[in-house]
């Protein structure tokens, strides 16, 4: 339950911090807990390149118990809306075994700024290339159409039109491999 402060005299809950991830960011499992009970979670991966009070934690990743509306936007192939409860600490890993670190982030709402303006960025970058592959994914298709023949169902995407990803692209595993992070620390 959501911590309640006084203000003015009348009690108000706190807001939860809320914010979007990215799809490809967020990874459902099953969680079996040792009386046999199955949970939903997902694995949330933070983007490279997203800072926290100066510190880069892309790469980092946290474990989060999945609701309905979440596994449903993960379904669907939209950004996922996380919850963080206020005034809890939001625990984020990387690695594992003896190599694992572990940050802690006190306040949920510092990480929830840092994605979101990690997501506008990548977002203003990126945004205008997107636009211009999928227009040049879709001329194929319409030439095809044009030709006098139905148009292949599997013929739809043009290899050569565009790349499939940016070099610097979150999703790329590579640029996640930050050797030179810290073993563990609050932030």
């Amino acid at each position: 339950m959501a911590q309640e402060t006084i203000q003015g005299g009348e009690r108000r809950s706190e807001r939860w911090a809320r914010v979007n991830f990215p799809n490809k960011f967020v990874h459902p499992h099953e969680y079996t807990a040792r009386d046999g009970r199955v949970f939903d979670k997902m694995f949330v991966s933070i983007p490279p390149g997203v800072k926290v009070n100066g510190v880069d934690v892309g790469g980092y990743a946290f474990d989060h118990f999945a609701k309905p509306r979440e596994i449903e936007q993960k379904a669907n192939g939209r950004p996922v809306a996380i919850n963080f409860r206020p005034g809890e600490p939001v625990r984020l890993f990387k690695g594992i075994g003896a190599e694992r670190r572990i940050l802690e982030i006190a306040n949920p709402w510092d990480l929830c700024r840092a994605v979101k303006a990690h997501n506008d960025e990548y977002a203003k970058v990126y945004g205008t290339a997107r636009a211009e592959t999928t227009e040049a994914v879709r001329k194929p298709v319409e030439s095809s159409a044009d030709a006098g023949g139905p148009a292949d169902e599997f013929d739809t995407f043009d290899e050569s039109a565009g790349v499939s990803y940016h070099p610097a692209d979150p999703a790329d595993p590579i640029s996640m491999a930050d050797p030179t992070a810290s073993a563990g620390a609050t932030l």
